[in-house]
């Protein structure tokens, strides 16, 4: 069955092609200084490209964030669209879960420096690799999800949640890896935490290839994929 994955919570949007995990075509843009509604004018080229109509896709799968609050709510617009003539499914997943996923399924983390006195991520096991993703919720405070792998399977440790920034050091443990799609503006408290810990000292961002992984991942772990709902983290106002 084929699937269609967007991915658009970040400044670094995509989208994914695949059927069983495997990746057939793939589309990625920035989305700085570029509206969100962008991406209906992208999906019949990717489509033609693809040698497939929008009626072939077999489901849909979209980044819930949290992150852009317009990218994701077009995604799902997108999706919603697209799955309505054919009443085909559409589901959600964190968009930070699809972030842990590549970094711990990663061969060979690009790590430009990690925490001092500890080796780099691609030496160790997955298996004993956890991860942390943090982001910026502006206002003083910060966002953060943990996951990891085990039996090559992703657990959440704890669901993204707002916390103040100077509580950033107590809630990341020692020898975590630490994630930001927001690092150049995290970065003087990022910084300040990589003693004991691998702090991936670039901006890292969610992708739509991993979303198709991670979907896959789920259904034979026989876990209930999420609804498409976006993450909010602030109240509304």
């Amino acid at each position: 069955m084929l699937r269609l994955a967007i991915e658009m919570s970040t400044r670094a949007a995509s989208l994914a092609l695949g059927e069983n995990g495997a990746c057939h075509a793939k589309f990625a843009w920035d989305q700085r200084d570029r509206p969100h509604q962008l991406v209906f004018d992208m999906l019949p080229g990717f489509f033609r490209d693809a040698g497939i109509r929008p009626a072939d896709i077999g489901d849909y799968v979209v980044g819930i964030g949290p992150g852009s609050f317009s990218g994701t709510r077009v995604a799902l617009a997108a999706a919603n669209g697209l799955a309505l003539p054919g009443h085909v499914p559409v589901h959600g997943l964190p968009s930070t879960a699809a972030l842990a996923w590549d970094v711990l399924n990663s061969a060979s983390t690009d790590m430009s420096e990690v925490g001092r006195g500890l080796p780099a991520v691609a030496g160790v096991p997955p298996s004993r690799q956890n991860v942390a993703i943090v982001g910026d919720a502006r206002r003083n405070r910060c966002w953060v999800a943990r996951y990891q792998l085990k039996a090559a399977h992703l657990e959440t440790i704890a669901e993204p949640a707002l916390h103040p920034l100077d509580a950033l050091p107590a809630l990341l443990p020692p020898d975590i890896t630490v994630v930001s799609p927001d690092w150049e503006r995290l970065k003087p408290i990022l910084e300040t935490i990589a003693e004991g810990r691998r702090v991936l000292r670039e901006p890292r961002t969610p992708t739509a290839t991993a979303l198709l992984a991670l979907t896959t991942q789920y259904e034979l772990a026989r876990k209930p994929l999420p609804p498409p709902q976006p993450i909010y983290l602030h109240p509304p106002v």
